[in-house]
């Protein structure tokens, strides 16, 4: 089941473009190896995005952290907590 380079740009093509192609959707239809294709590729970018978004919560609240705990940003903590006094920082 491997995939060729053009099959995967016409996959890629498919998945990433706004206006589906009624051609490539019956291929799908007819060619059931192709529809498992497409499908493993869809759960790859989802996959991809959900890693990426992990990742960037992680970044986010390591930079909250910091900000909110390190000596050197004191300074920025009172200011936050001026605006939000009744949350605990």
């Amino acid at each position: 089941m491997r995939t060729s380079l053009n099959e995967l740009k016409q996959i890629e093509a498919f998945l990433l473009s706004k206006k589906k192609s009624p051609a490539f959707e019956m291929e799908m239809e007819s060619n059931p190896d192709l529809r498992e294709k497409v499908i493993s590729q869809k759960i790859a970018y989802h996959l991809i995005k959900l890693f990426g978004r992990k990742l960037l919560k992680k970044d986010l609240n390591d930079l909250h952290y910091h900000l909110m705990h390190s000596h050197e940003h004191e300074r920025f903590q009172r200011e936050v907590q001026k605006i939000y006094p009744h949350h605990k920082i």
